[in-house]
Parts: C-alpha cells; structure tokens; sequence
C-alpha cells in the first residue's frame, strides 16, 4: 500500500511505518470532503444557502485545507449578507494557499470598496442592537434598528428574519410575510424563515392575499350575523329631500367642472410616464444593461467559474490518486498479485486522466493485464464448472477486456456466449459467437459456434 500522506510504500496493514497515517482512512476523508463539497454546491445553485452552508461545513471538517470548499462557503455567507463570516473564511483559505486567487480576489474587492464595507458592518452593528431590544420587549425600538439594517443590507437574511418576528409579534402579518417572503427568495432553506411562514399561515386570520390585521378586523366584525335596523323615529319631509336632490346636483356639477378634469389629466400623465418607463426597461433588459440582466450575468459568471474550479479540482484529486493507484498496482505484481493489481488499474477512469497518467497507465497495464488474463480465465474456468456462473461471467469479461488478443480471447468469448445463452439472452449471445469467428477464424470453437449461431 503506498502511504498518501509521505508517499512511504509499505506490505503489511493500513498503517504507514514512517508518519503513522491511516491510510484507508485518509482516503476515505478525503472522498467524503469532495461529495459534501458537490452537495454544497448543488445545494447553493439551488438556492437553499441554509443547507450548503452545513454541507460545506461538514466537508472542511473532513478536509480544512479544501480551499474550492472554504471559498465557496465564503460565497454563500455573504449571499445570506454575513460579510464578516465570508471574510473570515476567504482569509483562512489565502493562508492556506498563497496561490487562491478566488479568495483574494475577493478579498481585494471588498478592499477596494470599504464604503460598502462598512454599510455591511453597520447592518450587523444594527441587527445586534435590536437583538438587544428584543430581549427587553422593546419591540417598537428593534424594528427601528432593522430597518436601519436593511437599509444597509437588504439581503441581511438574518435581519429579515427578526423583522418578521417584531411585525408577527405586533400582529403586522403582512409586512412580517413580505420579510419571510424576500428571505426565502435569498436563502430558500432558511428554517427560521420557513418556520415563521408556517406559524402565520396555520393562524385562523390568514388567508390568501388577505392577511392585513385591518381586513382581519373588518372580516371579523362581518361574521357575525347582522344586527336588526332600527326604526326611523321620522321620515324625511318633501322639502328636505327637495333640499337634499338640489345639493347633489350642485355637487356633481362642481366635480364635473373643476375636480374631473385635472383628476383624468393626472393620470393621464401617470399613465404616460409609467408607459415611458416600461420602454426604458424593455430596451436594457433587451441590450444587456438592466441591473437584473447585470446580476444575472454576473451570477452566471460566477457559476461558470465555480464549475471549472470544481472540475480542475477533481481531476487533481484523480491524477494525485492514479499516482498511489500505479504504485499500489506494481507492489501487488511484485508479489505476484496481477489479477488484483490488474483490477485496480483497470477501475481508473482513464478518459479523464492527464497525459502523464495515460502513458503510465498504457506502461502498466501491459507489463501487469496480460498475467491478469491468465489468472481470471483460470478462476473464470473453476467457477464455470462447478455451476458458479456470476463469477464465471466477471472473471471471462475481465479476463477478455485485460486481453482481447491473446491466447485464451477466443476460449472466453465461447464461454461468455455459452452464459449469456443459458440466461436467455440469445442476442448477446449472437454477438460474442460472431465475435469469435471474426476475429479468430482458425480457432478449435469455430465449427461449434457456427452451429450455435444458426440454432440461435
């Protein structure tokens, strides 16, 4: 076994003699860091910040120096508006590696932005005073300080999230659902956010789109069944509803002469201005320049970005495990292991292997798959006879893969043949039979697999 810690090669357990490393289990932390790394970022594509959050913090307790992690953990406290987190860990990953430009740079760019720095400071400053507000019943004074917060950053998920809870406490549910609703559209996994949403939704008062306290009250004023009129104690004369008629005619005169007109010439230029702004709007959004169109863009940049770091990352982690793969593979064949050693090289993904790795592979696997081929075919020939065909079938296909041209290819594509016909599969069957006459026309199989063939 080669050691993936000090590369020391070593017979004997799983413990290397030289660091002391465990080095099934170093592997494994490491594979268990790249897949909590992959949910993070679906999870972050998603939208559900809250959970990538954990995920990507889960992998760097597997593997702190995963920077492409530590990164993106960055990015996602500062999606969710907590700067100082997202500094924190950008810092911690250009100590890690001078060489992290992602970090840096965004690091840089806060830098050379300190005005927006500070909003983001302000904001926090703002939410914890309210905190404090909150804790002494002050309600009225926290939601002062959050809307100063939000002011300054109004994608302070967690900010939002005290909002709704001042406005459910004041029984304001339509501002609280407005807040739920702008921080579930930041972070859609956000439990706080998700469990206020719930709570407003199960009270008897909401319902949708009607969920203000005013209507409430108003609704709950008209469940009851209406009170009986009482009596007219006296009706109105002739004269006063003569009265009364001429007043409304002199009234409506009045709208119609002073009020209407400039009413309907207000919204005639409301609606001239809107319609102006509609133009505007259609023409950035179609040439690129709408601040949505603009984040889009950069946010699809980012994407692009995060992917290709993503990719570079894995196929380091591929070729760096291909290294202790071929040493392994070579220690197996000195001790005259070549099936296991054969396995082992052949489990490599070698379409996405560098150019280093394939001509070592290419090296490897012709000094080590030939024997390979002798070895499976010996136990394919054992297991075939005593009616274990599973391993039979595993141990022919490898044994042809390792070595399609060699002595016993056309021995195991009889055999293969042989089991897929007695599993029903007369196709698969066909295949390998034809297979075997084309390519080894003066072997000892060629008569009888031609009369399978027709039987088939």
């Amino acid at each position: 076994m080669i050691c993936p810690n000090c590369s020391t090669i070593f017979a004997d357990g799983k413990i290397c003699p030289k660091c002391n490393m465990d080095a099934v289990l170093f592997k494994k932390t490491k594979r268990a860091s790249l897949n909590l790394y992959n949910s993070g970022l679906a999870k972050a594509k998603d939208g559900n910040i809250t959970g990538a959050i954990e995920d990507l913090k889960r992998c760097l307790m597997f593997d702190k120096t995963n920077n492409v992690a530590r990164d993106l953990l960055g990015l996602c406290y500062f999606r969710v508006g907590e700067v100082s987190d997202a500094l924190k860990h950008w810092i911690i990953s250009a100590s890690y590696d001078s060489e992290d430009k992602m970090a840096k740079g965004y690091i840089d760019v806060l830098n050379r932005n300190t005005r927006v720095l500070d909003k983001y400071n302000d904001a926090i400053r703002q939410y914890n005073r309210a905190m404090e507000y909150m804790s002494q019943g002050s309600t009225d004074l926290a939601i002062i300080q959050l809307k100063k917060a939000l002011d300054y950053n109004p994608d302070f998920v967690k900010a939002l999230c005290l909002y709704a809870l001042c406005c459910i406490d004041e029984k304001n549910y339509a501002v609280a659902m407005d807040c739920i609703d702008k921080a579930l559209e930041i972070d859609s996994g956000c439990s706080l956010a998700l469990r206020y949403r719930s709570e407003i939704t199960a009270l008897p008062a909401f319902k949708k789109g009607r969920i203000r306290e005013a209507e409430y009250e108003k609704e709950k004023k008209t469940d009851y069944p209406a009170r009986a009129k009482s009596k007219k104690r006296y009706a109105p004369g002739g004269l006063d509803m003569l009265i009364f008629l001429s007043g409304a005619v002199v009234m409506a005169v009045i709208l119609m002469t002073l009020i209407f007109p400039g009413w309907v010439e207000s919204k005639d230029e409301r609606i001239k201005g809107l319609s102006e702004q509609v133009k505007m709007l259609e023409a950035e959004n179609e040439n690129g320049t709408s601040v949505f169109a603009v984040k889009y863009a950069e946010l699809e940049a980012e994407n692009e970005k995060l992917k290709a770091e993503n990719d570079r990352y894995k196929f380091e982690e591929l070729n760096r495990e291909a290294i202790l793969v071929f040493k392994e593979a070579d220690l197996l064949a000195e001790q005259g292991k070549y099936l296991e050693a054969g396995e082992l090289i052949a489990a490599l993904d070698y379409e996405n292997l560098n150019d280093d790795m394939k001509a070592q592979f290419d090296i490897s696997s012709g000094e080590i798959y030939p024997r390979a081929a002798d070895e499976a075919a010996d136990l394919a020939h054992n297991a075939f006879n005593i009616g274990n065909r599973a391993d039979a079938k595993k141990y022919f296909e490898f044994s042809y893969m390792a070595d399609a041209d060699g002595d016993r290819a056309d021995d195991c594509l009889y055999y293969l043949g042989r089991i897929a016909e007695n599993e029903g599969d007369n196709t698969k069957a066909k295949d390998y039979y034809e297979t075997l006459i084309n390519a080894f026309p003066n072997s000892g199989f060629v008569g009888e697999v031609k009369n399978l063939v027709v039987g088939l």
